[in-house]
């Protein structure tokens, strides 16, 4: 397995304007290609809990073995507009899940449970 810092091909979302752009690459837009789905996974990178250090390098292994599906990694303790994103979603646990499909959050997971 991956050592935790590690990312496979999982994409770093800087900040809440990264995350809506990965959430708006599923959308049909005129002369861009459309992603058919985007996962993307909430961690705390810089401060690995439990939860984290055991399902980072497993995502980061995932994200090689479908590289074809985009996993975008927000780590929530980068920045406060991370935290906003969370509390927008009103996520509760770390790390978390949300899966997207034409713009939709079609599925979310997490805190060791679906939601």
């Amino acid at each position: 397995a991956k050592a935790p810092n590690e990312k496979g091909n999982m994409k770093m979302v800087a900040d809440a304007d990264g995350y809506f752009a990965a959430v708006e690459s599923t959308k049909y837009k005129r002369n861009r290609p459309k992603e058919e789905v985007v996962l993307v996974y909430f961690a705390r990178h810089t401060k690995f809990s439990g939860g984290c250090k055991f399902e980072t390098p497993i995502v980061a292994e995932i994200s090689l073995k479908y590289s074809k599906t985009p996993i975008y990694l927000l780590d929530v303790d980068l920045n406060n507009e991370n935290l906003a994103v969370v509390k927008k979603f009103e996520i509760r646990a770390i790390p978390y899940f949300h899966l997207y499909k034409d713009g939709k959050l079609v599925e979310q997971a997490g805190g060791g449970g679906e939601s």
